[in-house]
C-alpha cells in the first residue's frame, strides 16, 4: 500500500443534455455534451477506514447517496480512509457525488496497487451512478451517450468562463426525470454535434446560444422559481444561460473573466451562493 494519495475532483456542466427513451433496466438513454469546471473537491486517501466529509456546503450526505462510501465500498477497501472538503453544492446537477466516487475509485487502485483498467473502474462505476465513467475517464470535455457509460473524450484548447448560480435548496435527479416522464418532450432546437463544433473551436458565442437541457422543463416544473433566475442571469449580461443537469443550479456563459466578474456582480442577490469558474481541462486529477 502506498502513502496518501490526493485528487482534485471537478464539477461539471452539461452544455447539452438530450433525453431519450427509458431503457429497460428503469434509467434513460441521453446524449449529452459534459466539461468540467475548476469548482471542485479535495478527496484525501490514506491507511485507516472510513469517510468522512468537510461541509463547505450546506447539506448531508448519508446513506445510499453517499456515492464515495459506495465506491469504497465497492472495492472491498476496507483499509482506506478517505477525507473530502466538500465545496461541489450536494443534489445542485453538478456532478458533485459522482465526481466524488470516480477520484475515490481511482485513489483507491492507486493506494492499494490494483490491477484494475480504466475500462473496469468505468464499468464498476456504472452501477454506482450514471455520470461516474466520464469522472473515472478523467477527460474536461466529452459526449457522453448511453446511460452514461459511452464516453468519447473531446479537445477543448479554450478557456471558457461562467457564473454559477447556487441554491441551497436540492433537488433529486429522480424526481427531476419522473417529472420529465410525465411531460411532451419539445424538440430539441440543436444538435450535439453542432455544440460540440461550438466547443472544440472555442466559438463561445455559438456555445452560448446552442446551450439546451431537456430536463430545464421538469426542473422549472418542481421549482419554478428557476426560470425566472435564469432570466435575470440572462438580462444581467450572460451569452447564454441554462439549468445544469438535473438542478436547480443555473450556470450562465461570459465572454471572458472581466465579463464574468461583472456578471457576478450584476447577479448578486439572485441567488444562495455565486461562483466565477473557468473550464477544467480535467475533470478528475490527481495532485499528490
Amino acid at each position: 500500500m502506498t502513502g496518501t494519495v490526493r485528487l482534485r475532483a471537478h464539477a461539471k456542466l452539461n452544455l447539452y443534455l438530450r433525453i431519450h427513451a427509458t431503457r429497460p433496466d428503469g434509467f434513460h438513454d441521453l446524449t449529452s455534451v459534459f466539461h468540467a469546471i475548476d469548482l471542485a473537491d479535495d478527496v484525501e486517501m490514506a491507511p485507516g477506514a472510513g469517510v468522512t466529509m468537510s461541509m463547505e456546503v450546506p447539506g448531508e450526505i448519508e446513506g445510499t447517496a453517499n456515492l464515495a462510501a459506495r465506491a469504497l465500498a465497492s472495492l472491498g477497501a476496507e483499509q482506506l480512509a478517505i477525507d473530502i472538503t466538500k465545496r461541489i453544492p450536494v443534489a445542485g446537477g453538478l456532478g458533485g457525488g459522482s465526481a466524488d466516487a470516480a477520484a475515490v475509485l481511482l485513489g483507491a487502485r492507486d493506494c492499494l496497487d490494483m490491477s484494475m483498467s480504466d475500462d473496469e473502474l468505468s464499468e464498476l462505476g456504472a452501477t454506482i451512478g450514471s455520470d461516474v465513467p466520464f469522472f473515472v475517464r478523467g477527460d474536461g470535455t466529452a459526449l457522453v451517450a448511453g446511460r452514461g457509460d459511452r464516453v468519447t473524450g473531446l479537445e477543448c484548447p479554450h478557456t471558457f468562463w461562467f457564473v454559477i448560480g447556487v441554491s441551497f435548496s436540492p433537488l433529486a435527479t429522480g424526481d427531476v426525470y419522473s417529472r420529465w416522464d410525465e411531460l411532451d418532450p419539445a424538440p430539441a432546437p440543436a444538435s450535439a454535434e453542432a455544440m460540440i463544433e461550438a466547443v472544440t473551436t472555442g466559438d463561445v458565442a455559438g456555445v452560448g446560444a446552442l446551450l439546451y437541457n431537456d430536463l430545464e422543463p421538469a426542473a422549472v416544473a418542481l421549482v419554478p422559481g428557476l426560470a425566472a433566475r435564469k432570466e435575470a442571469l440572462q438580462e444581467c449580461g450572460a451569452l447564454g444561460a441554462l439549468v445544469s443537469g438535473s438542478g436547480p443550479t443555473i450556470f450562465g456563459l461570459a465572454a471572458g473573466p472581466e465579463h464574468a466578474q461583472e456578471i457576478a456582480e450584476a447577479a448578486s442577490g439572485l441567488f444562495d451562493r455565486l461562483h466565477v469558474v473557468a473550464s477544467s481541462l480535467r475533470s478528475v486529477q490527481r495532485v499528490r
